[in-house]
């Protein structure tokens, strides 16, 4: 059987077992699980594929949940604490190294996520991206989020080129 077609399966034999029993919104949600992530294995557009490292994403998902709970204590310290220092805010642009469009949309996204910041704008060419960030010291600190962000996520995502076939020999 076709690695296109067992991969897929045997993540939603693996999202039904984690889920513990076979219903109808585990079947849709599971597919729609194996096919995303089966999708960062196949051919972009560009002509790359993509490849995941689970310690880099490991790393990467542990700093998100850390900066998920320092961003919802200094949004909460603005609300209840509303002096000039915690609602201070910076429109921010950061130069990036990312060149691949995947890995800028998951910086991007993430930064989005993180309570107290926000993706204002993302140029691919060359890799830039506009943050506002609130509750922060200085525009220096932001900066510095972002590309320890930025090298988090290619740790964890990285872009592998295309290989060229064989040229064909002539056969004597």
């Amino acid at each position: 059987m076709s690695t296109r077609i067992l991969g897929p399966l045997l993540l939603l034999a693996l999202w039904f077992a984690l889920w513990g029993n076979i219903s109808y919104t585990n079947l849709f949600s599971g597919l729609v699980v194996a096919g995303v992530i089966s999708s960062l294995y196949r051919r972009s557009s560009r002509g790359c594929s993509y490849k995941i490292h689970l310690l880099g994403l490991f790393k990467l998902v542990i700093v998100l949940l850390v900066e998920l709970v320092i961003g919802s204590a200094r949004v909460a310290k603005a609300v209840l604490v509303p002096t000039e220092r915690n609602t201070r805010s910076f429109f921010v642009d950061v130069d990036l190294q990312v060149d691949q469009p995947l890995q800028l949309t998951v910086v991007a996204d993430l930064l989005s996520l993180v309570p107290g910041s926000l993706t204002v704008n993302v140029n691919s060419a060359p890799p830039r991206i506009r943050v506002h960030a609130m509750g922060h010291d200085s525009p220096e600190m932001v900066t510095k989020e972002v590309k320890r962000l930025e090298h988090l996520t290619t740790a964890a995502i990285t872009a592998v080129p295309p290989t060229r076939p064989a040229p064909f020999k002539d056969i004597p």
